[in-house]
C-alpha cells in the first residue's frame, strides 16, 4: 500500500470529529485532515531521508577527501611531465581538465563597469551624475524584474504534539539503526 492510499486508512472518527467542531465547514474538514496526514508523511520521509544523507556522508567524507590527496599528487606529476593525461590499460584514461566558474553579478560590478565604459568614452563630464544615473538605471532594472507569488499552507504544529513525535520517532530510530554514524576525528589527533 502506498504511503497516499494509507492516508485514507489513517483517519479516525475521533479525529474528523473533533476537526468539525473545530471547523464551520464540514466540506473541507475531511480535506484538512488528509493534507496533516499526507503532510506528517512527508515530514516523516524527509526525516528518514536526513538520516541517511548524514549517514552517506560521513562514510563516503574520508574516502573523498583521500581521493583528492590522490588527484592531487596526480595532477602535479602531470604538470611536472608537461603531460595531459594518463592511460591505464583495461581501466580507461584519467585526464587533467580544467574547468571555470564565473561569479555573480553584482550591481557593483555593474556600477564599475559602466563608469569605465563612460570615462573611456568621454561621456561623463560629472561623475556624481553619472553614478546617480546609473543608480537610477540599476533601480529600473530590478523594479521591472518579474515578480512571482505563490500562495501556500504553512502548517504550525504544537509543541505538545511535536514533543510526542519527537519521542515516538526516537524510540523508532533506535529499533531501525543498524549502524552508527561515524564520529568526526579531532584535526589534532589525524596526524
Amino acid at each position: 500500500m502506498s504511503d497516499i492510499e494509507s492516508v485514507d486508512s489513517i483517519e479516525t472518527e475521533d479525529e474528523i470529529e473533533q476537526t468539525k467542531k473545530e471547523l464551520v465547514d464540514d466540506e473541507i474538514v475531511e480535506t484538512i485532515v488528509k493534507y496533516m496526514k499526507m503532510d506528517d508523511i512527508i515530514r516523516e520521509k524527509q526525516k528518514d531521508f536526513s538520516i541517511e544523507q548524514k549517514k552517506f556522508r560521513a562514510t563516503i567524507k574520508p574516502i573523498k577527501d583521500e581521493r583528492q590527496k590522490l588527484e592531487d599528487k596526480i595532477i602535479d606529476r602531470l604538470n611536472d611531465n608537461g603531460e595531459n593525461m594518463y592511460e591505464i590499460a583495461g581501466k580507461g584514461k584519467l585526464i587533467k581538465k580544467q574547468s571555470e566558474r564565473k561569479g555573480v553579478i553584482k550591481p557593483e560590478i555593474i556600477k564599475e563597469s559602466v563608469m569605465e565604459s563612460m570615462r573611456r568614452a568621454n561621456l561623463i563630464d560629472d561623475e556624481a551624475r553619472a553614478m546617480r544615473m546609473i543608480d537610477g538605471i540599476l533601480d529600473m532594472v530590478d523594479h521591472k524584474r518579474p515578480v512571482t507569488n505563490k500562495v501556500y499552507i504553512k502548517r504550525t504544529i504544537p509543541r505538545q504534539y511535536k514533543t510526542e513525535k519527537k519521542e515516538k520517532n526516537k524510540d523508532d530510530h533506535k529499533n531501525n539503526l543498524h549502524e552508527e554514524v561515524p564520529k568526526k576525528k579531532d584535526k589534532k589527533n589525524k596526524k
